[in-house]
């Protein structure tokens, strides 16, 4: 694993310093009250910060993470469910149950999951309601100034053919 530090330029090739773009460190959560918090002002555009918007919406959640690896899962989960959301918002009949019983082993509780899943949804209308970006890269890094994540987002244009996202998305989604 590459270590990045928070000066170094992102990995993304955007130029900017990895701190500024795909890396926010999670020794300093966000404790944004606001949408505009999680905005980085780029010309008369603003970008959403996407790890701190991930953040956001895992931030009552992220106590009870107390390893990396409950930390990756939690953060998997939120883009799960802000994926799940777009689908929703661009009018798919979604159906979040159909969907883990299709995942998950029967002998496996899926229900906490689905609730948790509601959850984020539920915050993500409340804190991002306009955001169409799709998430398609999520990497949680470790380095030497703190445990970093790295979202990789795409927006979704007002043109797209629902039926063929819907498609790719379950698709990516195994």
């Amino acid at each position: 694993m590459r270590i990045l530090r928070k000066n170094d330029r992102c990995s993304c090739n955007s130029g900017r310093k990895f701190k500024r773009c795909c890396g926010v460190s999670s020794a300093e959560k966000p404790s944004a009250s606001s949408y505009e918090d999680l905005v980085f002002t780029e010309g008369s555009e603003g970008i959403l910060n996407m790890p701190a918007v991930i953040l956001k919406l895992a931030e009552p959640f992220l106590e009870g993470a107390d390893s990396l690896q409950s930390q990756e899962s939690l953060f998997v989960l939120v883009v799960l469910a802000w994926n799940f959301s777009l689908l929703i918002d661009m009018g798919v009949d979604f159906n979040l149950e159909s969907f883990f019983n299709k995942h998950f082993p029967e002998e496996i509780d899926s229900s906490p999951i689905q609730e948790f899943v509601q959850t984020i949804i539920r915050r993500k209308k409340k804190f991002f309601p306009q955001s169409r970006r799709l998430i398609i890269g999520l990497e949680l890094m470790v380095t030497d100034s703190g445990d970093n994540l790295r979202v990789t987002s795409s927006l979704i244009p007002d043109d797209v053919d629902v039926r063929e996202f819907e498609r790719d998305l379950m698709e990516f989604l195994g």
